[in-house]
This record gives C-alpha cells, structure tokens and sequence, in this order.
C-alpha cells in the first residue's frame, strides 16, 4: 500500500512496505483505535469527582495545577488503572490489525506474538 501524495508535488512513499516505518504505523493504527475509548472512561472519571473537593482546594489557596496533581489525580488511580488492564488486555487480542494491514511483513516486522500464536494454531488444525 502507497501512499501518494504526489498531486502534492511530493513522490509516493511506501510506508507499509518499509520494515523502520511499518511497525510505527502499526502503532499509529492500534493508538487511533483505541484512544477514543480511553478518553470516554477517563472522562467519566472525571465527570465523577465532587466539585466541592475542587472548591475546597480553591478556598485552601491551591492552583489549578496542586488541584489536579493532589485531588484529581489521586481520585482517577481507579479508572487509569481499569482503562490500561482493559486495553492491555485488548490489545493482547488484537491479531486484525497486523494481519489486515501488513500480513506480518514486510519480512517480520510487524508479526507480533498473536499472529504467530494465531499461525501455529491454523498449521496445528490444518495438518491434524
């Protein structure tokens, strides 16, 4: 897959096909899929804390940034915690990417341990 931007004046480049570019492209493809549900659940915790907390820190003469770092933070320790096991955990499931953007290729650059798990289990069933 190129992609052309040569009505750009610039010459087409194959950002799959690179073995230095493909896995950071990858990366760029998961992140995009997966920041939108990271942000509704960091929102929602948010969303949840108490606006007197905020008030109380405002009266004790704290800045916007102390009220962050000491009343905010400390009360999203939950919901940052339960939005990386469950991305950590999807992304141990994600093999489509991979396998629909690049196959593994170019050479091995982008086989990750699932689409070899997934690999030896298609050679296990076809040849038992």
């Amino acid at each position: 897959m190129k992609l052309c931007v040569e009505f750009a004046g610039f010459q087409s480049v194959d950002v799959l096909g690179n073995p230095k570019a493909a896995p950071i492209a990858l990366i760029f493809v998961i992140a995009w899929r997966t920041v939108g549900f990271a942000m509704v659940l960091i929102l929602a915790g948010l969303k949840s804390i108490p606006k007197e907390l905020e008030e109380a820190g405002e009266v004790d003469g704290a800045s916007r940034w102390h009220t962050f770092w000491l009343i905010k933070l400390p009360l999203l320790k939950t919901p940052i915690m339960v939005t990386s096991i469950i991305l950590m955990l999807s992304n141990f499931n994600n093999v489509d990417v991979p396998m629909v953007l690049t196959g593994g290729g170019p050479g091995d650059a982008t086989n990750v341990i699932t689409m070899e798990l997934y690999d030896q289990g298609l050679c296990t069933i076809t040849s038992g």
